[in-house]
Order: C-alpha cells, then structure tokens, then sequence
C-alpha cells in the first residue's frame, strides 16, 4: 500500500480515461504522488485507466457498502476491487483486524424488520460497511499474525455466520460475497460449509 510524503497535493482534479474526477489525496494517497511526478515532469493530470473507479470513488465517499450494491456478484470482480483500493493507498480497513470486525458485526442481532421496512439508521450503515470490511479482509488481509495460529479458519467462519444469519441487516448481495469471499480464502467443514449454504 503507498503511503504518502509530505508535501504531496492535497485536492486535486485528476482526469483518469474521459472522466475528470477531484480528489482529496488523503484519502486516496496514491494520488499525491501521481500528482507531484506529473509536475515535477511537466505532465497534465492524466491517469490510465483504473479497474472500478467510478465505484471506489462512490464508495469512499458514501461508505463501502455501496460496493455490494454496484459490483457483480464475482469473487475474482471484488479481489481486483481490494486489490485497486490497496494500490491506491485507500486506509479500507482502519487498523481493524478480524476480531474487531467480529465486535462490530455482533453489536447488531437478528431484527424481525424487514430489510426494505427498516429506518436510515447511520449504525446499521456501519454494520454494512464492516461486512465489507470483511470481505476485504478474506480476499487480500494477513492471518500470518501468531494469535491467529491454528484458529483463524474457525473464527473467520463464526465471523462470517454473523453476517449470513442475518437476513434483516445484511441483503443477499452481502451475504453472498462475504460467503464467496470466505469459501475463498478457507477449507470449510462439511457443517460449515452446510450452514453458509442456508444463510444464502
């Protein structure tokens, strides 16, 4: 992931292929770099084209969850997506590690709400931000760490299960990429693998 030096451009107009975009580089850091090259070099403010950025620019500026809304269902779809956000420095994850994403998802239980008759709640925007969360974490995060040793596939799935049980927060785009996502990354057991076949 790039990490940005100081005095690099902050808000910036960028035109990447047709479209022009402005962009504050502290959330995209990749950008001030690509900014202070092409001046240094007497080059306009041209990118090539980036995989998916219309939906990564939407997303980190009206929450992630957004993605699962305007990406297709396709795992190898969303690993590029993680892929892109890492290239451009995007700070996706926040520090958070699987058992913060665990807290975060089981601070919501199971509603008898529909989904479609539910209030704009800010928390619940949260809890489907965390959901991407997790699929990033799945496709292209480190469980090398030692206090994952031999138990990180276990919890990942007890991670997993809180978004697919939970029909009144999480839609069936979520709940199938985080699925898809985790089948991914682990080896499930024969019961594992059966309960993510019915939260889907």
């Amino acid at each position: 992931m790039y990490r940005p030096s100081r005095g690099e451009c902050s808000i910036i107009d960028v035109r990447v292929v047709e479209s022009t975009y402005q962009i504050d580089s502290a959330k995209l850091p990749y950008f001030g770099a690509f900014c202070s090259f092409q001046q240094l070099t007497g080059r306009d403010l041209v990118h090539d084209p980036i995989p998916y950025f219309e939906h990564i620019i939407y997303g980190i500026e009206n929450g992630y969850q957004h993605f699962f809304r305007r990406m297709p269902c396709d795992v190898e779809a969303y690993r590029l997506l993680c892929d892109t956000l890492d290239f451009l420095g995007v700070d996706v994850l926040g520090g958070k590690d699987l058992r913060a994403i665990y807290g975060e998802l089981k601070r919501w239980k199971k509603s008898r709400t529909p989904i479609w008759r539910q209030p704009r709640d800010p928390n619940l925007s949260e809890s489907r931000n965390t959901a991407f969360f997790l699929v990033y974490l799945f496709l292209i995060g480190d469980f090398n760490a030692p206090d994952y040793a031999g138990r990180v596939s276990n919890f990942a799935f007890q991670v997993a299960r809180q978004v697919q049980i939970n029909h009144s927060v999480f839609d069936d785009p979520t709940r199938m990429m985080v699925k898809q996502a985790f089948l991914e990354r682990f080896d499930p057991t024969i019961s594992q693998q059966y309960d993510l076949d019915l939260g889907v």
